[in-house]
């Protein structure tokens, strides 16, 4: 259960697992209405061992993690312009406005994608995350990833 004081979270795990790696990155849980604003800033790797051309990135949120009734909000975002090179880092931002959100969800992920669409499988490997800073309408809280195992609809530490 989520702690009723929680407007934003403090941790993002790898998530959506599919044959045997993740697709996507959620936060753990939080009122994501209550944050008002949410602000993610997530720092990748590209250890794909080509070049990449971002898109536009997939944000949505939802009451359980795994849960494919999901809520699509208006977001704003900023990724790199031209190629990430490999061993290159590189840097995508995420700005949502939540009062939209239904009440009931309580989780945000996020998922990286390629100009022409889709994604490198598995997430971990292909771009492992460095470093991430949320911040929720004045709040701000900057740490590193711990990588957890996530199974849907619960987290294991």
């Amino acid at each position: 259960m989520v702690d009723k004081n929680r407007q934003c979270p403090d941790l993002l795990y790898y998530s959506y697992h599919y044959q045997g790696g993740a697709t996507a990155c959620s936060t753990n849980e939080f009122y994501v209405r209550d944050a008002k604003m949410f602000m993610l800033d997530v720092m990748f790797e590209n250890n794909t061992g080509e070049a990449l051309r971002l898109g536009k990135p997939s944000l949505w949120t939802n009451e359980a993690l795994g849960d494919y009734t999901t809520f699509l909000p208006d977001f704003k975002y900023s990724i790199p312009t031209g190629d990430v090179s490999p061993g290159e880092k590189f840097m995508i931002k995420f700005k949502c406005d939540t009062g939209d959100v239904p009440d009931s969800h309580q989780f945000i992920t996020i998922r990286p994608q390629l100009e022409r669409g889709g994604w490198y499988h598995p997430l971990e490997k292909a771009t492992p995350i460095s470093k991430y800073n949320f911040q929720c309408d004045g709040g701000t809280l900057e740490t590193s990833f711990r990588i957890l195992k996530l199974v849907p609809g619960r987290i294991d530490v």
